[in-house]
């Protein structure tokens, strides 16, 4: 197929369009792709995966961003299914541009939560009023334990054996695990269970009239004391993450042990 034939169809296709902006960005996606095909001595009716595969690797040469080397190709993609209901390609050729796939986006993992960061936070609630003992033990046990935000909340006062430093929590599908927690969290918590009387059942962790925390309340209560110290990033599960990488250093790259600690019923 001729370069002047190219074009046109490339045109025909872009002027389907509604938004001129699209149209602009299907002209310079599909032309660039025209391009690559005329360079490489190709014909619309001879292109395979091989070849589509081939542009994909060409893109990722070009451009770093994988968004702009994916909405490139998603165009030609686009635009081979349409040449192919005008009957401009066989199926052969739309199966080939189907069958390969973009680049896989990078991932970013999140910023973790330092030592010297956990100690900010723990300085930021009141250690001489009961709510801001709740809150200190709070952070402490999700940092030393990885406990989901929900699954803290959850926990009840006969669920928690402070002499044995662990606790069992109910996680998703309502499994039931054990924790470990750290001494300095066990601490915290005797502390805060003295400060509200020494119960022995019910809720862990209650508000001023005694029932028990929301976890929305207290996602936000992490945020909030997050922005007290310059994190404003900062979530409950961002101490999961933590937990998890600080474990996987420390085990070795165990992912057995991570996940069973995490309570994850699959090791990926």
């Amino acid at each position: 197929m001729k370069g002047a034939m190219m074009v046109e169809l490339v045109e025909q296709f872009a002027r389907r369009q509604k938004s001129p902006h699209t149209q602009r960005a299907y002209r310079r996606d599909l032309l660039d792709f025209c391009a690559w095909m005329d360079a490489e001595g190709l014909t619309l009716a001879e292109l395979r995966p091989r070849h589509f595969d081939a542009y994909v690797l060409a893109l990722t040469d070009e451009y770093e961003a994988t968004k702009t080397i994916n909405r490139k190709f998603s165009a030609v993609k686009s635009w081979m299914e349409w040449l192919a209901l005008v009957e401009h390609i066989d199926s052969a050729v739309l199966w080939a541009a189907k069958s390969v796939r973009g680049v896989k986006p990078s991932l970013t993992l999140p910023r973790l939560i330092t030592d010297a960061e956990l100690d900010d936070l723990l300085c930021v609630p009141s250690p001489h009023k009961v709510e801001g003992q709740r809150d200190i033990a709070f952070l402490r046990l999700l940092a030393s334990s990885g406990v989901r935000l929900a699954e803290a909340v959850q926990l009840n006062v006969e669920d928690v054996d402070l002499s044995a430093r662990s606790a069992i929590v109910r996680g998703k599908g309502d499994k039931e695990r054990v924790v470990y927690i750290d001494t300095p969290t066990a601490l915290t918590l005797e502390r805060y269970l003295l400060m509200r009387g020494g119960p022995t059942r019910g809720p862990l962790f209650v508000n001023e009239t005694g029932r028990r925390i929301s976890s929305r309340w207290m996602g936000q209560m992490v945020k909030q004391m997050g922005r007290a110290i310059g994190r404003d990033d900062l979530h409950p599960h961002l101490f999961r993450h933590t937990f998890a990488v600080k474990l996987y250093n420390r085990t070795r790259g165990d992912l057995l042990m991570v996940s069973r600690l995490l309570g994850h019923s699959d090791v990926r």
